[in-house]
């Protein structure tokens, strides 16, 4: 959580639980788990994706589910409240004879602290980001040929970062939605895009690739610097 006091994890049931962390770190050896609080029903099917994020002096909790992307006031959670401050659904597309198509599931989230948007990652191959006081997707991203793994912001910079089964990462200007560049590990073959982060310093990117592949990347330079195998597919990167 953002202020480091709790552990929050979701899955396929669509449930959240928390946990207070002070009452797992202790010298003394574990004998058995403090009591647990009651998980909370988030959503209906599985959760994808979790964030925290800043804004109007609130803290929230972002969840992704495979309909729909909801937003908690954190302290709500804390509370047991099964009542979102926010339901997001990604836009529809369009079909035949004025039908629409199904909707697509957010994958992950990512949040600026400096404007307030959120980005999503949806099944549909696009990202969006949304004016949370609108309650509306205001950006759209639209460029590649497979739904998303992943997103990340690069909030100083004005853009994101996106992954795809396509097997390639794109930066993105986060404003006007245009893509700035196509990210493909060397020799190719890597599989698809599993994850991607930014670092503090906004300088570097590390991408992680369905073939076993950690790769980085200079943001000023747009080279890759280093190629790192991994014994399976990463699931998620970070920087420490």
């Amino acid at each position: 959580s953002e202020e480091g006091e709790h552990l929050v994890a979701a899955g396929t049931s669509g449930d959240l639980h928390v946990w207070r962390v002070d009452d797992y770190l202790h010298p003394e050896p574990f004998t058995a788990p403090p009591a647990a609080r009651a998980p909370l029903r988030a959503h209906a099917n599985t959760i994808y994706a979790l964030a925290f994020l800043r804004a109007k002096g609130q803290a929230l909790l972002v969840t992704g589910g495979d309909t729909d992307i909801r937003l908690w006031r954190w302290e709500d959670v804390l509370a047991g409240s099964t009542s979102p401050l926010l339901v997001l659904q990604h836009p529809r597309s369009a079909g035949e004879r004025g039908s629409v198509g199904d909707l697509a599931e957010c994958n992950a989230v990512a949040a600026d602290a400096r404007t307030g948007r959120l980005y999503t990652a949806a099944g549909d191959g696009k990202a969006y980001a949304w004016d949370l006081e609108a309650g509306k997707a205001v950006t759209t991203f639209s460029g590649h040929a497979d739904y998303l793994h992943c997103v990340a912001a690069r909030p100083h910079a004005g853009q994101i970062v996106t992954g795809s089964e396509d097997g390639t990462a794109r930066l993105w200007d986060a404003r006007s939605g245009a893509q700035a560049a196509v990210y493909r590990p060397p020799g190719g073959g890597c599989g698809w895009c599993a994850c991607a982060q930014v670092d503090p310093s906004e300088d570097w990117l590390v991408c992680g690739w369905g073939a076993g592949v950690v790769t980085t990347w200079s943001l000023t330079a747009g080279t890759c610097t280093a190629a790192m195998p991994t014994a399976a597919a990463p699931q998620d990167v970070r920087f420490a």
